[in-house]
Order: structure tokens, then sequence, then C-alpha cells
């Protein structure tokens, strides 16, 4: 039997991972109510005018999020006859595409690839071995897409510089070549030090501030 996107909830998807794709509650809830309207009423026009009906935000507001819905090729209006279907496509896509990194990186594979960067980047920064926040960080950042070759490359940019490699200018580094494979891929990225990882906090609770390396590194 094929494995479709209908058999996921996606809508848990999406309030999990919505701030990591750069939305805010508005653009959530015109997506949530757009797809109930559709649902009842097939169709029924997807307009900033229907959706102030169900919703407190004005037409102004709605337009601006369908907007930037669109924008980010998450939304898209389709001709199915006469009538004009707002589309999630884009979204389901995006949605289906990060859920299986995330049970790719779970199963044996993602274990062996994560495994692989550690035993990569430990003889890089000739550690022995990495603290929990530090295994955290690299286990955020090969979930979020990043690669074997992605970390070679900020290895190899950063000793370009005559720095020494640190997972301070790795982790910026990554980010940096995360943003670039995204306007590649996409034309925009919505990634950013606070976006990328909401266990920031407890890095900052549980990092070493006695011994930290940051002030050299400009």
């Amino acid at each position: 039997m094929e494995f479709s996107f209908s058999d996921i909830d996606w809508r848990s998807l999406l309030l999990k991972r919505y701030r990591g794709y750069g939305l805010g509650e508005n653009e959530v809830m015109v997506l949530l109510v757009a797809d109930q309207i559709q649902k009842i009423d097939p169709t029924a026009p997807i307009t900033s005018e229907t959706l102030s009906g169900y919703m407190t935000i004005t037409s102004e507001e709605i337009d601006a999020c369908l907007e930037r819905l669109m924008n980010r090729k998450l939304i898209a209006y389709v001709i199915e006859g006469t009538v004009a279907k707002l589309s999630f496509e884009g979204l389901f896509n995006k949605l289906f595409a990060d859920l299986q990194k995330d049970i790719t990186l779970k199963r044996d594979d993602g274990g062996k690839r994560l495994s692989e960067i550690h035993a990569y980047l430990l003889q890089e920064l000739n550690r022995p071995s990495f603290s929990p926040v530090e295994q955290d960080k690299i286990a955020a950042m090969v979930s979020e897409g990043a690669t074997i070759k992605m970390f070679r490359t900020a290895v190899n940019n950063i000793r370009s510089k005559s720095n020494r490699v640190t997972m301070t200018r790795l982790s910026q580094e990554i980010l940096r070549l995360e943003k670039e494979s995204d306007f590649d891929k996409e034309g925009y990225t919505v990634r950013n030090e606070v976006v990328r990882d909401t266990r920031k906090l407890n890095e900052t609770l549980a990092h070493d501030w006695v011994n930290d390396d940051s002030d050299d590194e400009e």
C-alpha cells in the first residue's frame, strides 16, 4: 500500500515547525481556517473577505498573510475547472520532506551519518570527546540538513581565514552555508540563530563561560 501525505497529521507537524519556517501565528491560522473552509465547501473562494468572517484579524492583515505564504511557495492558487482553489501542495511537500529527514536520522543510516560526522569533527578539532551540549548542537545541525560535505566545507572555510576550528565558529559557518543552500533552492531563508535551535536557552545555561573562546574569534 502506497504511503501518502494524507496519512499524516499535517496540522500537528505545522504547529511544531511553523516558527522554523519563519511563520507567525496569523499565518498558521490563515492556513488552518482556509483548509477547513475548503473541506466544508470545496467551491468556496479562499479570499481575505471569506477568511475574515471566521477570524479576528482584518482583511488587510489576512491579505498580507496570504502574500507571505505565497512568497514562501507554501500555498498557490490553481484553477480546477472554473474554480480558483487554494493549493497547499508546497506546504505539504515541505512538511513531508522535513518529516522524512527526521525519520531518516532516527534510523540506522541516520545514526551512522551522525557518528561519521562526530568522528570527523573529533579528529579535526583534536578533541577526545564532545560534551552533551556540543553533541546536542551537532545533532541539531544535522537534523536541519547539514551533511558531512557541509561540515568539511565549513572546516576548510574557517581554516582558510587562518582561524582555529571551534564549535562556535563551526556553528556560525554551518548556518551561513545552510542559508546559501536555502537561497539556491527556494530563493529565501528564514534561518537565524534563534530560529535554528529552540534549545538555545538550555545551551546558554549549560555553557562553560569561564573557558569560552568566542572572544578571540574576530
